[in-house]
């Protein structure tokens, strides 16, 4: 039969190509946890959440916490958790969202109302 082989010495030089990919991304996110899991302990991510979240939001967290480690074979020990408000820290985060987004606006309205 055919066979092929690379040369040992030989070299690839991807440097001008586009290293991204367009979001949303929906496959890349159930395959790979991408874009949160660029980082396998999850340091650049945010998850917002209400501070009274519900049974199931919570476990919501927890199953794509362990989904995320499971992908990247470690703890998502580093993931932000920040509850909504003026003053949330978001600047270079990959941020998810769980909650209904009438509460959101309902936290912020009050916030802002202090």
């Amino acid at each position: 039969g055919e066979f092929g082989a690379i040369d040992g010495s030989s070299t690839i030089d991807v440097s001008d190509f586009h290293h991204y990919i367009a979001m949303p991304n929906l496959r890349a996110f159930a395959n790979g946890g991408f874009p949160f899991t660029k980082y396998a302990d999850l340091h650049q991510s945010t998850l917002v959440m209400e501070a009274n979240s519900s049974v199931n939001a919570i476990s919501l967290l927890l199953n794509f916490a362990g989904h995320l480690g499971a992908i990247t074979g470690y703890p998502a020990h580093r993931l932000d958790i920040q509850f909504p408000s003026n003053q949330l820290a978001l600047n270079d985060k990959d941020i998810i969202i769980i909650g209904k987004p009438d509460s959101f606006l309902n936290s912020l309205a009050k916030d802002s109302a202090l």
